[in-house]
């Protein structure tokens, strides 16, 4: 009797897991999935090169990215300006100095 609860207990633990894993994998998906459609988005609408526009996507983070990717410092409109990235709000993102 013993024997046979162990068993069942473990096969709803089982099931549990499951059913935990199956959910953590729908909601990366659903991220995914998300994330893919706004990348899209922006390709489809961009007017820019489509190396450019990765550039430009790459660059959000933080101006260390936009840096990296090599559109930094970068003026309003142009690729690489996100203006969360412009400290002072003059119109350039990720100046190398601070004006005073």
């Amino acid at each position: 009797m013993r024997r046979r609860f162990e068993a069942v207990s473990s096969g709803i633990e089982r099931r549990e897991r499951w059913r935990a894993r199956r959910k953590r994998l729908l909601i990366f998906l659903a991220i995914a999935t998300l994330f893919a459609a706004v990348v899209v988005e922006a390709f489809r609408r961009s007017e820019r090169p489509a190396l450019l526009t990765l550039r430009h996507i790459a660059a959000f983070p933080s101006c260390d990215a936009a840096r990296a990717v090599g559109l930094a410092p970068a003026a309003r409109g142009a690729p690489g300006y996100h203006r969360h990235l412009d400290a002072d709000d003059d119109g350039i993102a990720c100046e190398p100095f601070s004006r005073p």
